[in-house]
């Protein structure tokens, strides 16, 4: 029998980490798209929605969120938007937007046999939530800009 080291262990948490990274993608994709379909519900108006997301080969996600000033359909309109990129083989999420040029990189780390997500200048947890609050708030709510929810219709 082998005994137990620090390469052992390491490789231990690398075999974790690349089983269970691709399924905390799929909860973070999906905390993305939650958020997204939420703030159309919210904020939007249905027959314009602002924010739209594509998915590109299972790995990547852009969330735009467009938004009309003046009112739908008129000429003057913001695109603010992130792309957020699974690097399976790096075991991180990257993310860009337009937004004063933001970028980073967002670290899928093992605790055990559990991976989760980190931010790479901080060790602290984050849920898929958190991961979605991180890279939307900034699109969604931008500084000054006054956003009410939509009435919701009476029972």
């Amino acid at each position: 029998m082998n005994p137990r080291n620090w390469v052992r262990e390491r490789a231990e948490r690398e075999r974790v980490c690349a089983s269970q990274a691709p399924a905390l993608w799929e909860k973070v994709r999906a905390a993305l798209q939650d958020a997204s379909d939420s703030y159309n519900e919210e904020y939007g108006n249905p027959a314009y929605p602002e924010v739209k997301y594509e998915l590109e080969n299972g790995k990547r996600i852009l969330i735009v969120r467009t938004s009309f000033i003046g009112g739908p359909g008129q000429s003057n309109e913001e695109r603010r938007s992130v792309l957020v990129t699974f690097d399976e083989h790096g075991g991180c999420i990257t993310f860009v937007g337009d937004i004063d040029g933001s970028s980073g990189e967002l670290v899928i780390t093992v605790d055990g046999h559990e991976v989760f997500v980190t931010r790479k200048d901080k060790n602290e947890r984050m849920e898929p939530d958190d991961v979605s609050r991180l890279l939307l708030q900034g699109i969604f709510f931008k500084p000054g800009e006054r956003k009410r929810p939509r009435a919701k219709p009476r029972a």
